[in-house]
């Protein structure tokens, strides 16, 4: 195990550097899925958003009645009858939606030409549109109780229509798998790794392998008695432990950090989970394997490291969801591990049951995966082979032993 002890010497020379590599992108992985996921939501409470409402014509039931909808699903802000009151409230977000009530609005509603309310809200507000879908909501209806009850008066029609607005369906909450979903930082951590891992794995490996690939050493290693095959062997172990240590870390520290949501969570699908995060982890492997071939020194080595787990992780779906690709961009994705990867995470988030059927879309991603691994590493010992004989050893390669 001389050539898997040399590994380990290389790598303590250089700890600082890949400490900080391991904390810094275990620190951005865990960030970002708790920014990406946020906390799990399991209870339902409404909302009330803030409104305003300014009231130009005279006080009746109707706009009484108006103002008592309204309290019951937003909160009311007093503000004045100014522009540039009203102006303020909304570009600092002070109200989110602004009623103005025109002059002779009541005594319009109900004829053919009736006043429309004047409405200010935030652009592409959602709590905007709400507010004003319950006020047209309150206003329709109004409208059509003075068609159907015309004897009543307009206080009796206000009382009409805030009842009927009150009524409520029942609603009731089934789950219909035993177990607990994953929970959303999990899934998040989870999708963040193919990012993570593939950077980590490229960048510690590349850093042993380029000092083997120095002219000198590799003559001296080929001039030994130990054996290429042996030699390939004990580098190929070194990169599986340096890999299988990413895989500790990061899957590890994900579960750490939201441990109390994983409590009802089925440890089958965690298990899931983990054989897909190690599937990719081969195929992570095998692509530092095959870029170790060309990269000799360190700004290239950090280039590549970054382009290929950014640009991976943005094509394959680890950054944006699946569905957000277009077909044009799908198609072109669907080549790649990682996307494979990003829909065996979503098929493991979306499981209520381990059925043949189920299960078998994410062995098949998993399956796919490994496939590619097997490809990627064929390719790299084909490349190394055809390095080996040519004159590309001969060559010059920087290192921080020079």
């Amino acid at each position: 195990m001389k050539v898997f002890n040399v590994c380990l010497s290389i790598m303590r020379r250089r700890p600082l550097n890949l400490l900080i590599y391991f904390i810094v992108f275990t620190a951005v992985s865990i960030l970002n899925a708790r920014f990406m996921g946020g906390q799990t939501q399991t209870d339902f409470s409404v909302e009330k958003p803030n409104y305003s409402i300014i009231n130009r014509d005279e006080n009746s039931p109707l706009l009484d009645g108006l103002s008592q909808f309204m309290e019951a699903h937003g909160s009311c802000v007093p503000l004045p009858d100014d522009k540039e009151a009203l102006q303020d409230a909304c570009f600092f977000h002070a109200s989110d939606y602004i009623m103005i009530i025109p002059e002779g609005f009541s005594r319009k509603l109900t004829t053919e030409e009736p006043l429309r309310l004047e409405t200010v809200t935030i652009p592409n507000s959602a709590k905007g549109y709400y507010l004003g879908d319950l006020a047209g909501q309150y206003l329709h209806m109004y409208r059509n109780y003075t068609r159907i009850f015309p004897e009543l008066s307009e206080k009796e029609l206000v009382g009409k229509v805030l009842g009927a607005l009150k009524t409520e369906g029942d609603t009731q909450k089934v789950q219909f798998s035993t177990h607990q979903p994953l929970p959303i930082f999990m899934q998040s951590a989870a999708r963040m790794y193919a990012y993570t891992a593939m950077i980590l794995i490229i960048m510690s490996l590349t850093t042993v392998l380029m000092i083997f690939r120095r002219p000198d050493l590799n003559l001296r290693n080929v001039a030994s008695p130990l054996r290429p095959l042996a030699k390939n062997l004990q580098l190929g172990l070194f990169g599986l432990c340096i890999s299988l240590l990413v895989f500790a870390v990061l899957f590890f520290t994900g579960a750490l950090f939201c441990i109390r949501d994983l409590a009802g969570t089925d440890l089958r699908i965690l298990g899931l989970l983990a054989a897909n995060m190690l599937a990719y982890t081969i195929v992570s492997l095998s692509i530092a394997l095959l870029i170790s071939n060309f990269i000799n020194d360190w700004g290239l080595q950090n280039a590549v490291a970054n382009l290929l787990s950014l640009g991976l992780s943005f094509l394959g779906g680890a950054f944006v969801p699946l569905e957000l690709l277009g077909d044009s961009l799908k198609r072109v994705s669907i080549l790649t591990p990682t996307y494979w990867y990003a829909s065996a995470c979503d098929a493991i988030s979306a499981l209520n049951g381990f059925s043949s059927q189920s299960l078998l879309p994410i062995l098949r991603a998993m399956g796919i995966q490994l496939v590619c691994a097997a490809a990627i590493f064929c390719v790299s010992l084909a490349i190394a082979k055809a390095q080996n004989h040519g004159e590309q050893p001969m060559g010059s390669i920087r290192t921080e032993y020079q």
